[in-house]
């Protein structure tokens, strides 16, 4: 049997290796998401924070995309409805959450284009406190009428706007949400004036609507489609650029033939972010597994039902978004004067 000499110096290497070992542990994160390695992700229950309540289409689009995630990660993916200030009470929950990926928000132009621009204080900063990961869907809104207003199309509300004393009327879900903006910018670009009347939600604006006592709004094509076909109200345009499968009949405000509405458009946009500092490669995973999901025939149809229209892209992709949507809605605040209480 061969002997080696082991060298008196070996003690002293072993205890420094040690030494070496122990200050590595000390050093690495014990969570391992929190270090980029999410391959554990998730473990436990996903919560997705939703701005709004129940039955709109920031939570149908939640429920639908909690379910088949659910389903991927093999974890429950909880709903919370956080409603109030136009979203900044969820954006807030959200923003003060782990940046772990456990607690997620779905993401509206209200709460990360245009509050930034309507409130005076705000607790958050969408552009440095959240990580986005993508963009999931939007959906078309359509110009509805009280169906008693002697209107069918674009150019008949704006003859009828322009001669009518008082004012013709417009309802909104409130002051600085996206039905008030939009409609700002429907007038601003038509060259006409209404005057506008604040619910505090949409329900009600539409049921004042189709009682006769606001002449028109903006309302989303999954509140409003069933209405139009219902004859409770009059549909006079959608706002997407290309006609919605759901009420193919319907023009767009483009078709109009307005000179100032050729390029006019609105959406509401729904997309997931996550906390500011979630890892890198943790948002990357919750992009692919969102697209992944996104991309599912089953789901494709489902939200198609629902009125929504498929996004998918990159997280980057999403940044840029959000961005470009924060600096539209900021020129429409600013020149209309909208600030919100």
């Amino acid at each position: 049997m061969l002997r080696f000499p082991v060298p008196r110096s070996w003690p002293r290497l072993l205890l420094q290796m040690l030494i070496a070992c122990v200050a590595l542990t000390c050093v690495l994160p014990r969570d391992a998401s929190a270090a980029g390695d999410n391959g554990g992700y998730p473990n436990r229950p996903v919560t997705i924070v939703v701005p709004f309540p129940p039955g709109g289409s920031p939570d149908q689009l939640a429920r639908i995309l909690a379910q088949q995630l659910g389903v991927l990660w093999n974890q429950p993916v909880v709903v919370e409805n956080r409603p109030g200030a136009g979203g900044n009470i969820a954006a807030g929950v959200v923003v003060r959450a782990k940046p772990d990926g456990y607690t997620l928000l779905m993401g509206t132009d209200g709460p990360l284009a245009i509050n930034p621009s309507i409130y005076a204080h705000m607790p958050y900063d969408p552009r440095r406190d959240f990580a986005p990961i993508g963009l999931a869907a939007h959906v078309d809104f359509v110009l509805v009428a009280d169906p008693a207003l002697p209107v069918r199309n674009v150019a008949e509300l704006l003859k009828l706007a322009h001669n009518r004393q008082p004012a013709m009327t417009y309802a909104s879900s409130g002051v600085g949400s996206q039905h008030h903006l939009g409609m700002e910018l429907f007038q601003s670009d038509a060259g006409v004036e209404l005057r506008h009347v604040p619910y505090k939600g949409v329900s009600p604006a539409l049921a004042d609507v189709m009682g006769g006592h606001v002449s028109v709004m903006f309302a989303a094509m999954p509140a409003a489609a069933a209405l139009v076909r219902s004859g409770k109200v009059r549909a006079i345009a959608v706002t997407g650029p290309n006609r919605s499968p759901m009420l193919a009949e319907i023009p767009t405000i483009g078709e109009s033939g307005i000179a100032g509405l050729k390029a006019f458009e609105l959406r509401a946009w729904f997309g997931l972010v996550a906390p500011a500092r979630t890892p890198a490669p943790l948002v990357a995973r919750l992009n692919g597994d969102l697209n992944r999901v996104l991309g599912m025939t089953e789901v494709q149809a489902t939200l198609a039902r629902n009125g929504f229209r498929v996004e998918q892209g990159s997280s980057g992709s999403f940044a840029s978004f959000i961005e470009s949507e924060r600096l539209r809605w900021a020129r429409v605040a600013q020149s209309s004067g909208v600030h919100a209480e």
